[in-house]
């Protein structure tokens, strides 16, 4: 699972720490100093004052233990922070036929614990595909408590017959947390500056034994190709002398 805990968790407690400690710092105030007699005037300002600070103080907290436990949450995405691979993918065959083709891919995903480990065989309509990815964005005062961008892989995309045009034909994946996805998705729409983008790789052109890496980082998608040559090893008939 370390792979996968690549939110700034460091950031996120030490800045949920220093939230709450304001709020206790605001909540304890000041003490008067004996024999002052303030006015009417000055007493109502207080007050008010008081209560600013008390609201103040009481969202700090909660604000600092709220981030602490959701950034916990968050240990299970991909952060956009660096070069990632977060797909791989190998040409298991391609098939000629009358709308263009077909092709097997073996595909190995990074970017969701659900998948980690495993490989999955995908066919495709045509030789063309893409991958579609999600990354959500947080508000700037999200970002001061520790939030990164966090990304999933979402589709890879594919043609019925070749073509230049959109891709139409989709192969969704499964995910883990994607309860929890849905409701960053749902109930971060509220927030100003929170936003959703979506990210299509380049058309790829499958080739023959080739193997593809699928890299993430925050200056988009990469793809990278390797032709793969594959040693042919010949059953040789026993020797019946």
């Amino acid at each position: 699972m370390d792979h996968f805990m690549n939110t700034d968790l460091p950031g996120i407690v030490w800045a949920s720490f220093l939230a709450v400690a304001l709020g206790l710092f605001l909540l304890k105030g000041r003490k008067r100093a004996e024999g002052d007699r303030p006015s009417m005037v000055v007493q109502l300002l207080g007050g008010l004052m008081g209560a600013l600070r008390f609201l103040i103080a009481i969202a700090l907290i909660v604000l600092g233990i709220g981030s602490f436990f959701f950034g916990r949450k968050l240990q299970d995405f991909m952060v956009l922070d660096g070069r990632k691979v977060v797909l791989q993918a190998s040409v298991m065959w391609m098939r000629a036929d009358s709308v263009g083709g077909k092709t097997m891919l073996s595909v190995s995903r990074h970017d969701d614990p659900l998948s980690s480990g495993n490989q999955m065989f995908v066919t495709l309509p045509s030789k063309d595909w893409a991958v579609r990815i999600h990354i959500i964005r947080w508000p700037n005062w999200a970002e001061t408590f520790g939030f990164q961008p966090i990304y999933r892989i979402m589709e890879l995309h594919s043609w019925n017959e070749i073509e230049t045009g959109e891709p139409d034909w989709a192969h969704p994946f499964a995910f883990s947390k994607q309860a929890m996805w849905d409701n960053i998705l749902k109930y971060g729409a509220y927030f100003t500056g929170f936003s959703i983008e979506e990210m299509d790789s380049r058309k790829i052109s499958s080739s023959e034994e080739s193997h593809y890496q699928i890299a993430m980082s925050p200056k988009g998608i990469e793809v990278v190709e390797d032709v793969v040559r594959k040693t042919r090893f010949i059953t040789l008939p026993e020797d019946s002398s």
